[in-house]
């Protein structure tokens, strides 16, 4: 680790801290989410700054930036005589009165206390994932990670020429976090730092929903506990990905805006405009999200309940709302790639070819209606899935008996899931239940607790919880956020971590309902899911496909660093081909070399780099420009059989791209 890096980050952490303090929290939970984001935004907006001096890799430059920003924070803060004004005090009127002084029941209790300890041993199984391995996710490899080394070796954000679209074409915070750690503090393991700090601040923002909903302290926590403990949570908890960060952020989004039914103060509206900024320029599918948010922001802003004693914010005070809210958002979203994409591809959000790979953009309404339909399917089935249980004979049981009826069901209306129609990738009901970040879906607390209990209270069955309908209103936003992600695109196996998102409207539900009720037969319900379920997690953790703490012979911790890089490559002959081209390709190319790439976009690019980002890469198969020439300081070629460059007989044979039998790898000495 960088001295300058560790001396920034505890500066923008002191810095935040001060802000915090200054705009006077209401409760511990404001004071977390204004903290998180506070954190990010900071190292976001320093990171464009710099990126504007092209130094967006010095070390030096950063820890220059965050003294002049904790100078700022500090001199405001001690010359402000008025530190801002609490707001009211939101926590009253949460579930029944005098709800937090009832005693914890017995089964309570064990409900209480198994979610509590299966959440610490999973954070300390994570924590230590975090701190102690290398990270290995496809995606990681092949655009988070290699872009965030790329603007690093440039020193700004600006295009390089990228062989893969993604590098280009998503939004760029996250990259920004990504490479404060991976450059500037200097730990390849700690990027994964900012998914498993983004873990804990999403069960800050759903605690703080159901609270701002209504719901009872205890109810709360049980929404906060059971979030973290959804499969696809857990897995993208130890990684470099993004997900867990766009939902903390549009967890934070909704939690401000909720806070401002009762406290319609600017600095709420503008942390709400913050967190929905950091969230859009984090990743696209975040303005699916917006239905949703419109409708609460419908029910907090316009709409007064009947158990309500205050009057709804005047027009003048919404325009000053709306003004405070849009500048964060404003901010955080045009300079994070939108702008660019709109002067490259004429578009805000992506290439042609790009959105209608993943979009229905030019789609007729009624085969957008049929595919859609066929996704509400497709996405049903995958939350029927005992994903974190380790695979069995008693396990593919239970799978395919919860199932049983639903296949029926589809089949008995004509609805033939596994149809190719609008899918990216086949669909396949029996597939078996998945440990993994890119394919994890919620586990048994998904379809065994939440989900029908949401389900329950659309269709009025179950009394919403909370205040002034704010249950029910939250369950129809999450209704809205599934169908837009059913109606949006083909479907996608790959898309469980895009529902993360989904459980910041329906865990608030499952927590109220987990309280004490009168009913025995539900008291023993609750209490056998929260226990299976959280076995689950735990051996989700433990032995997470091809990335296992458990057993220790075969654990994560027994890999050097590039077994650990490929470990998640899903098939094994895959992943040796490729663990054993980067080992040839360690022992070729000397740590300090410049190397030129003539590979495939989505190419397993960034253990090129070297540990600690020591040679130089340059990419030649720009996806922008068509292919480069190659430049007269590379040292070595680095290109595949589709490149067709002429071979010689000095071409050194890395072997097969994992994934095809061809095309080969191949490295070229130059010099």
């Amino acid at each position: 680790m960088q001295a300058e890096g560790i001396l920034s980050l505890l500066g923008l952490l002191a810095a935040a801290a001060l802000l915090v303090r200054l705009t006077r929290p209401v409760d511990l939970v404001d004071a977390a989410l204004s903290f998180f984001l506070c954190v990010a935004g900071s190292i976001v907006i320093l990171a464009w700054v710099l990126s504007l001096f092209c130094e967006l890799d010095d070390p030096a430059w950063w820890l220059g930036g965050t003294v002049l920003v904790l100078a700022a924070v500090s001199g405001f803060s001690f010359f402000s005589k008025r530190h801002g004004r609490p707001g009211p005090d939101l926590s009253e009127g949460g579930g029944q009165p005098g709800a937090a002084a009832v005693p914890v029941a017995g089964l309570e209790r064990v409900r209480l206390v198994t979610l509590l300890l299966a959440v610490g041993l999973c954070g300390i199984a994570n924590l230590v994932l975090v701190i102690f391995t290398a990270p290995g996710t496809w995606d990681c490899m092949s655009y988070h990670l290699a872009r965030a080394a790329y603007y690093l070796q440039q020193g700004s954000f600006e295009s390089y020429g990228a062989d893969y679209w993604a590098q280009t074409v998503h939004p760029r915070n996250a990259a920004a976090l990504t490479l404060f750690f991976l450059g500037i503090v200097g730990s390849e393991n700690l990027t994964q730092a900012v998914q498993y700090a983004a873990w804990w601040a999403s069960a800050f923002a759903v605690f703080g929903v159901a609270r701002r909903s209504g719901i009872s302290v205890r109810g709360s926590l049980f929404a906060a506990l059971l979030f973290m403990l959804l499969t696809i949570c857990l897995m993208e908890a130890g990684t470099a990905q993004n997900d867990l960060l766009l939902a903390a952020c549009l967890g934070a989004s909704l939690h401000y805006l909720l806070s401002c039914r009762k406290d319609p103060r600017l600095r709420n509206f503008a942390l709400f405009g913050a967190g929905l900024g950091m969230a859009v320029g984090t990743k696209a599918s975040a303005l699916l999200v917006l239905p949703s948010l419109a409708l609460i922001g419908w029910w907090v802003l316009l709409r007064r309940g009947k158990e309500d004693g205050e009057s709804l914010p005047g027009r003048r005070a919404l325009a000053a709302g709306a003004g405070a809210a849009l500048i964060p958002f404003c901010l955080f979203t045009l300079p994070s790639g939108y702008l660019e994409n709109q002067k490259l591809f004429g578009h805000p959000l992506a290439p042609g070819a790009v959105r209608e790979e993943h979009s229905f953009e030019g789609t007729p309404a009624s085969s957008i209606l049929e595919q859609g339909l066929l996704n509400v399917a497709r996405y049903g089935f995958d939350f029927l899935s005992l994903d974190g249980v380790p695979a069995s004979r008693a396990a593919d049981s239970v799978h395919e008996a919860i199932r049983f009826l639903p296949q029926k069901l589809v089949a008995v209306l004509g609805i033939d899931p596994e149809s190719t129609t609008g899918a990216r990738a086949p669909f396949s009901g029996d597939g078996p239940p998945e440990s993994h970040e890119d394919t994890s879906y919620w586990g048994i607390f998904g379809f065994a607790l939440i989900l029908p209990l949401s389900f329950l209270v659309l269709l009025r069955l179950l009394k919403a919880p909370g205040r002034g309908g704010a249950g029910a209103v939250l369950a129809w936003a999450g209704l809205l956020y599934f169908l837009a992600q059913c109606f949006s695109g083909p479907y996608d196996p790959w898309r469980g971590r895009y529902f993360i998102a989904l459980g910041l409207f329906l865990a608030p539900i499952g927590g109220a309902f987990l309280e004490t009720r009168k009913s025995r037969i539900w008291n023993g319900y609750a209490t056998l899911v929260v226990l299976i379920g959280s076995l689950a997690a735990l051996t989700a953790v433990a032995c997470r496909d091809h990335r296992p703490i458990l057993p220790v012979s075969d654990s994560v911790f027994q890999m050097d660093r590039i077994e650990q890089m490929t470990a998640n490559v899903v098939l094994p002959k895959r992943r040796d081909l490729l663990e054993q081209a980067l080992r040839k390709f360690e022992e070729k190319v000397p740590s300090d070399a410049v190397v030129a790439t003539f590979i495939q976009g989505n190419s397993y690019e960034y253990p090129l780099f070297g540990n600690g980002l020591t040679r130089r890469i340059i990419p030649l198969n720009s996806f922008l420009d068509g292919p480069r020439p190659v430049p007269g300081e590379a040292e070595y070629l680095l290109f595949d059989s589709t490149s067709h460059i002429p071979p010689m007989k000095d071409d050194i044979p890395l072997g097969p791209h994992p994934g095809r039998k061809r095309p080969f790898w191949f490295l070229r000495p130059l010099k």
